[in-house]
């Protein structure tokens, strides 16, 4: 994971589907995902009200920016974002918790097969 040659862009690798985006610094990370065809989560579209893109970041915490009071209510465990929320600086590696069909077809909120998280709270429920 190395910033491109153009300064301005940087490379986030998404998990489990293994993908990698490169982006403009200072994307949120729900938009690369979004922009490139990476499933992920989302009912609110980026706004901080379903909690339904949570991540965990496996590495590169240190290039996003710092968490929001917006999104600290939806994080179950430190090392985890709101996709909508962290905004990439430097390189990042990230893995999608939240089962994106699962949320798509209007079920409850479900974790991925491979997920080893227990998420709470009622607004993560809704999704």
């Amino acid at each position: 994971m190395e910033e491109s040659e153009n300064t301005k862009r940087i490379v986030i690798r998404f998990l489990p589907s293994d993908r990698e985006v490169e982006i403009e610094k200072g994307t949120d990370l729900l938009t690369a995902a979004l922009e490139n065809d990476v499933p992920i989560a989302t009912q609110c579209k980026g706004n901080a009200r379903c909690g339904c893109c949570l991540i965990e970041i496996i590495e590169g915490s240190n290039n996003l920016n710092k968490i929001g009071i917006d999104e600290r209510d939806y994080l179950p465990r430190k090392e985890m974002r709101l996709a909508c929320r962290a905004r990439a600086y430097g390189p990042v590696t990230v893995r999608c918790v939240q089962d994106p069909e699962a949320i798509t077809k209007n079920r409850s909120t479900r974790l991925r097969k491979d997920s080893e998280f227990e998420v709470g709270g009622p607004d993560l429920l809704d999704c």
